[in-house]
């Protein structure tokens, strides 16, 4: 047993002291509890920038009194401070305005997930961490001599999430994960830089592949060298992984979540059984998945992870719940619950994540099946088009509406990839685009909460540079 196992351990008896002090019965109360740490290394101009181990424990208290709810957090661990945290919670909750569908889970069988811990993450040391940086440098830097390593990041975090409540939920887990990334350009001897081309891998395991990340963006880099303007035109788009796991899964999650749909701001709001894509799209959310990046025995609530599908080819089943939103929509809960939200949220950009907010409507693995195309069969079959690997910008929450700069592109006649794109934007609307889809690739990859293949969408706006 390490000293965090035994920080973890005094930890958890101190809360389940802490709560169990509470003397008002008609005062129901959560605690969510987090002990991890964290050890990286940066890359920044082909040099390890900074390098670090840290490490953050703490709670939040969430307490609900005649259907208010409050909240509040501290990461001082000791008994006053829980027991100050605590009360403020509960006083919080008296100034809050009622909410008939606030709820705690209940106790619920945990599936077994195999796949979320690998004790060789904690045992890595700066100088195994900092090693894999300079093998995904040299890697992307020794393809073509015009490659540089722009940026990047090494992160190996584990530890330990558990969940208390006074309906009887007591449940934890330790884990582990492991994020590379590199991000790289291309410098010319005429003095032009390329736009910037980036590779990720998430996992589970302390196994990461350095190398392989620093010859995918080499790669990359290369193929982006003298980009060509396109004239605007509306074409074929083929969406590689990278590209369809920000702005389009962003506006599938926003549609599918209980919480928009029980405040009316989903486009999806009263569509179960309905045909909201193309009968391509069979989209499931996997808390189980073995070995998944985002994968757990239970939500942040403590409710039991599943497997939940979502969109059978194309007809919207039930959306993503916590034990609230379920509740308000007498739906069955879907585990959704999370205090680890991706995208961009400015709640969370100030204050923080995990044990220093409230749970929030969020996929676990968002997976998408695959289809039996390769890259090439879907590119064959494009007689003007553009495959994009990544592009910038924010889908707009409801609407759907993408507006995106394409960071990293190619121009297709024929089948045939033609030259790298040099500026230019896609608009149009996500759901439109789903309904739109006309091929799906086997070229699955994870990111962060989706697993993705490549899209290939009919009828999508090119603007040019």
């Amino acid at each position: 047993m390490n000293i965090m196992d035994e920080s973890w351990k005094a930890l958890r008896m101190l809360i389940k002291k802490t709560m169990n002090q509470n003397e008002e019965t008609a005062v129901h109360m959560e605690a969510f509890y987090t002990a991890r740490q964290n050890i990286y290394a940066t890359i920044r101009n082909s040099q390890i920038n900074a390098k670090n181990s840290i490490v953050d424990a703490g709670v939040g208290f969430r307490v609900m009194v005649e259907n208010r709810m409050g909240f509040a957090s501290t990461n001082h661990m000791t008994e006053e401070s829980l027991r100050k945290t605590c009360k403020r919670a509960l006083s919080m909750a008296r100034a809050s305005s009622q909410d008939s569908h606030c709820v705690f889970p209940v106790p619920g069988s945990l599936p077994s997930v195999k796949g979320l811990y690998d004790p060789a993450v904690p045992a890595l040391t700066m100088e195994e961490v900092v090693d894999t940086a300079w093998k995904s440098i040299h890697a992307a830097e020794s393809h073509d001599q015009r490659v540089k390593a722009k940026g990047g990041r090494v992160n190996y975090t584990w530890g330990w999430r558990g969940i208390l409540n006074t309906e009887g939920v007591d449940v934890q887990e330790k884990t582990t994960s492991t994020v590379l990334t590199l991000h790289g350009v291309g410098e010319l001897p005429d003095g032009t830089v390329t736009g910037i081309c980036s590779d990720y891998q998430f996992s589970r395991q302390a196994s990461g592949n350095p190398e392989e990340l620093g010859e995918a963006v080499g790669k990359k880099v290369v193929r982006m060298i003298n980009p060509q303007k396109i004239p605007g035109f509306c074409g074929t788009v083929v969406f590689g992984p990278e590209a369809g796991s920000y702005q389009l899964t962003d506006a599938l999650i926003d549609a599918l979540s209980g919480e928009n749909v029980q405040s009316d701001r989903s486009a999806w709001t009263d569509s179960t059984g309905d045909q909201v894509a193309s009968p391509l799209i069979t989209l499931t959310d996997e808390g189980t998945r073995s070995h998944g990046h985002s994968s757990r025995t239970f939500d942040d609530e403590g409710a039991p992870s599943q497997k939940t599908i979502l969109i059978n080819q194309g007809i919207l089943h039930t959306y993503l719940h916590t034990a609230s939103t379920s509740q308000a929509l007498a739906l069955s809960n879907t585990a959704n619950a999370s205090r680890f939200t991706g995208g961009f949220d400015i709640t969370h950009s100030i204050i923080g994540e995990g044990y220093r907010t409230v749970p929030r409507v969020y996929p676990s693995n968002l997976v998408f099946t695959p289809g039996t195309s390769s890259r090439d069969d879907l590119l064959s079959e494009v007689s003007k088009g553009i495959l994009v690997e990544s592009m910038d910008g924010f889908v707009q929450p409801g609407s759907g509406v993408i507006s995106a700069r394409l960071s990293q592109a190619y121009y297709i006649e024929k089948g045939d990839i033609i030259c790298p794109v040099k500026g230019g934007m896609i608009s149009g609307t996500a759901f439109q685009w789903m309904q739109s889809l006309s091929g799906i690739g086997k070229d699955m990859k994870m990111f962060g909460n989706v697993i993705i293949p490549s899209l290939r969408v009919d009828h999508v706006n090119f603007v040019g540079a």
